[in-house]
């Protein structure tokens, strides 16, 4: 029998909550102790339950890896059959190899650090880079919620919308694979790259775009967007090249320091759109960020496992819910 664990209390958690029966779901308390130290106590046996953790590991992201830890530790203390967690967000996945030497590859740790605790299976959304998974020994899998964009991205078009007058714009080369699921989905036929180089993170020290860009429509697809500065000076290097509107399609939404009034007051950005992964809908300031809700994803994931459905049965799941089953603000 599976039972859910919400750790977050945010939109999406609440929303998954709401989707299952109070028997469905495991109650927990949790608290800090006066030195900072987490507390995490469980309400109700779990013992040969398989258990789902549902938590991003974001902002506070030091508290909340730690909350997933010890939920687990005191799951597996328990006796559950099963952990599996599922995370929409999964942080310090940019920390995936050393680009200097002395450096810690902090994604490697925190997958230590879950094996041990006693996840038995992982699940997150649009992994920085793909190479995390060979980080893990237990099973992993990421979700491409970019080409679950893309199909909304086409949802949202007038029948007489020609695509050959846009193009996706992959911010970096990692992330062409990105950009061609969203395209695919979407259906555009043009790609543009950005060859960018960093000498420390968020700076871009030099910038050239590869592509034709004039007189089109530009799709930014990223799978985060951090404090915004290198997206707006990507945005600035496609308007001077003759670019048309610019959009913005992006999976988490990190938004640090001020980054939701700097998009919000940017020029050079028609829309950005992100989605619920990490949730800060309640600090927009206007309309120039939508969110898409992605509940239905979470418990479609969840339903799966319940079901003993197989993965393939999940893809063909999303695929369907993307072009029927979301709902976003039109964006043309």
């Amino acid at each position: 029998m599976y039972k859910i664990v919400a750790l977050d209390n945010d939109a999406l958690c609440n929303n998954i909550l709401k989707s299952f029966k109070k028997e469905d779901i495991i109650e927990y308390n949790m608290s800090k102790f006066k030195d900072g130290e987490i507390f995490v106590e469980l309400n109700e046996p779990a013992r040969g339950d398989d258990v789902i953790i549902v938590s991003s590991i974001s902002d506070p992201v030091n508290d909340n890896l730690m909350k997933i830890l010890i939920c687990a530790d005191a799951l597996k203390r328990a006796s559950a059959k099963s952990i599996i967690l599922i995370a929409p967000y999964l942080s310090y996945s940019r920390q995936d190899r050393k680009t200097r030497p002395w450096q810690p590859i902090t994604a490697r740790l925190v997958a230590d650090l879950l094996q041990t605790s006693g996840i038995t299976r992982l699940i997150t959304f649009d992994l920085h880079a793909a190479q995390i998974e060979g980080f893990y020994s237990i099973p992993i899998d990421n979700i491409p919620i970019s080409a679950i964009l893309g199909a909304l991205w086409r949802k949202s078009c007038p029948p007489n919308f020609d695509p050959g007058h846009v193009v996706v714009v992959s911010p970096d080369q990692g992330g062409v694979v990105r950009a061609r699921a969203f395209m695919n989905s979407a259906r555009i036929p043009n790609l543009v790259v950005v060859n960018k180089y960093r000498e420390k993170a968020n700076e871009i020290s030099s910038m050239q775009i590869i592509g034709d860009v004039k007189n089109k429509t530009a799709i930014i697809v990223d799978d985060m967007i951090d404090t915004g500065g290198t997206l707006m000076k990507s945005a600035k290097g496609l308007k001077d090249l003759g670019a048309n509107d610019i959009y913005v399609f992006a999976t988490h939404g990190v938004f640090s320091d001020n980054a939701i009034e700097r998009l919000s007051n940017c020029e050079y950005l028609k829309n950005v759109i992100v989605t619920n992964t990490i949730d800060k809908q309640k600090d927009l300031i206007n309309n120039k960020i939508n969110y898409v809700d992605l509940t239905e994803v979470v418990i479609g994931i969840i339903d799966t496992f319940r079901n003993e459905n197989n993965v393939n049965n999940l893809y063909n799941y999303l695929v369907k819910l993307s072009t029927e089953g979301f709902h976003i603000n039109k964006v043309l």
